[in-house]
């Protein structure tokens, strides 16, 4: 049981206590008294037909309260009322947030068995509904005094009781815990007579004004207390946990002696906005941390968890996070599994549409000046591409600035020879995400075409010779002829030439065409074209 103590227990119990389903061991539960204060004119008989069930029963009112006199009551007097004699109605309780995968099963009946369905935002919530979050999924549950209740990932919760006494001025709440965990703000209003049980597997805890946390794994529960000071009763014997302290217990055994909460751990602020995903979160040393929980909240909401996370390195990481404003939330877990304080930070996402993913050319490539072709994969709702390239890495010297609508793209003009820095960012109706990683080419300069107008022509009986200069290392030429027949159509093969000789059979008489041009074997490029014509005489 865990139980802040406000008032001394003198008052006989009233209540039956539930049934604790899925418990190794049974602890008593009670209600606590209504405390009312008394105003002028405040008779016993016109309290009981105001606030009791039965209002038969106000004597019972006056023996517990040692009232002499029924009508004559001073005003300013505390009467403690047990719960079960109060008027009793159903509370409230609704789902003010949800994230990822969250059912709702209803109190099963003999007619009706419970059944899991989809839960809805603001979706109204009776006692003995279940709420169950899956894997990466998050709840939030606000109560009618404003407690907030924020059900962590693979969490099984039922509320077992949403009552109201006394026109509701008095409300009981009792919640069971089946597996996971919940992290508890208890009436932040303050208001009086507010009471909230948690119920687990193994223990209970009985609270009033205080933040606190609560897990289930198997058969140890944990509790660890933010603010306040509560009682911690499991196997019989209780334990006083105060503010900053945690205390767990295994198989319904006795709790562990209070051990003291991991500090919040001081955490390094990020960029100011965040650019690329997935994004990663270092931890800072924490003497004692063997593990790291960590949940992010949109800053507009940041009780609403959007995403949470364990890990048992020092990293945290969150893949798609939606462009906007976040928190995120960070604490140290200590080898028994108790949970330590908070720290926040505040981070902006602006990486959606993310950048495109650049195909070809590799990165580090070497590239022909012309025919420079540029692939890439397009992303989801992506409708253009913004592309730039520079002489620069910080692109101070921009040459090519364009908006293209699909893959691939190829420059209207060569690419100037040397280093040559590109980006890409996706445009999503008319909105531009942030650039992707520069990539850097090696443009080889653009061969220049062959001048065939001075190189000598020597015709013999045999054949036909034109010598060009010998092509440089790593170079060759390419070197065909063909009758230049009007509407001939070209279909001549091009032959290597690594010599710079260039020879053919000499044909009949006529008028032929010589094309060379000049090919690199590192990329394959190609010059321009050039072309000779030759006139043949008739041979004697």
């Amino acid at each position: 049981m865990i139980r802040r103590h406000l008032l001394p227990a003198t008052w006989p119990t009233l209540a039956a206590p539930s049934d604790i389903k899925d418990s190794t061991t049974a602890i008593p539960q009670t209600l606590p008294d209504w405390l009312y204060t008394t105003r002028p004119n405040d008779t016993l008989i016109g309290i009981g037909q105001q606030y009791l069930a039965n209002p038969q029963d106000w004597p019972l009112i006056g023996h517990l309260n040692n009232i002499a006199k029924p009508n004559s009551i001073p005003p300013g007097l505390v009467l403690r009322i047990p719960a079960n004699l109060l008027k009793q109605g159903p509370s409230a309780a609704k789902l003010s947030a949800i994230a990822g995968q969250v059912e709702v099963s209803a109190q099963s009946t003999p007619n009706t068995p419970a059944a899991w369905r989809p839960a809805r935002l603001n979706q109204a919530l009776d006692a003995g509904t279940s709420v169950q979050t899956h894997e990466k999924s998050f709840a939030q549950i606000t109560l009618a005094n404003g407690s907030v209740l924020n059900l962590e990932p693979k969490t099984t919760l039922t509320l077992d009781r949403l009552s109201l006494y006394a026109k509701g001025l008095m409300a009981d709440t009792q919640l069971r815990i089946k597996t996971g965990g919940i992290s508890v703000k208890d009436n932040p209003k303050q208001l009086p007579n507010q009471n909230l049980r948690v119920i687990t597997p193994t223990a209970q805890a009985v609270v009033r004004g205080t933040e606190f946390r609560v897990g289930v794994m198997q058969q140890t529960t944990r509790e660890e207390t933010l603010a306040g000071a509560i009682d911690l009763t499991a196997g019989g014997a209780p334990v006083w946990v105060s503010k900053g302290m945690g205390s767990l217990s295994q198989g319904g055994a006795n709790p562990i002696a209070p051990v003291k909460l991991l500090p919040a751990p001081k955490l390094t602020q990020p960029a100011t906005q965040i650019t690329h995903l997935p994004l990663t979160f270092s931890m800072p040393h924490l003497t004692g941390a063997v593990a790291w929980y960590g949940e992010v909240a949109k800053a507009a909401n940041p009780s609403s968890v959007l995403y949470s996370q364990q890990s048992r390195t020092p990293e945290l990481t969150f893949n798609n996070l939606p462009n906007g404003d976040y928190v995120l939330r960070v604490r140290g877990i200590n080898w028994q599994g108790l949970q330590g304080y908070d720290a926040a930070l505040s981070f902006n996402v602006q990486a959606h549409p993310f950048a495109p993913l650049v195909l070809a050319p590799i990165p580090n490539g070497i590239l022909p000046a012309q025919q420079s072709k540029i692939i890439w994969v397009e992303r989801a709702h992506a409708n253009a591409v913004h592309i730039q390239m520079a002489n620069t890495a910080e692109f101070s010297h921009i040459f090519l600035d364009k908006i293209v609508k699909a893959s691939p793209f190829e420059p209207e003009a060569n690419l100037p020879p040397g280093k040559v820095y590109a980006r890409l960012a996706s445009i999503a109706d008319g909105v531009q995400g942030p650039w992707g990683e520069v990539i850097v080419w090696h443009v080889q300069p653009a061969l220049a075409s062959v001048d065939l107008s001075p190189a000598p022509l020597r015709i013999d009986s045999s054949w036909v010779f034109i010598q060009l200069p010998p092509p440089i290392i790593g170079e060759r030429y390419l070197a065909r002829w063909f009758p230049c027949t009007e509407n001939t159509l070209n279909s001549e093969p091009w032959s290597p030439n690594l010599s710079g000789l260039l020879q053919w059979p000499r044909p009949k008489q006529g008028n032929y065409c010589v094309q060379v041009k000049r090919e690199r074997s590192a990329d394959g490029q190609q010059s321009p074209t050039s072309e000779r014509v030759i006139y043949l005489p008739e041979t004697h």
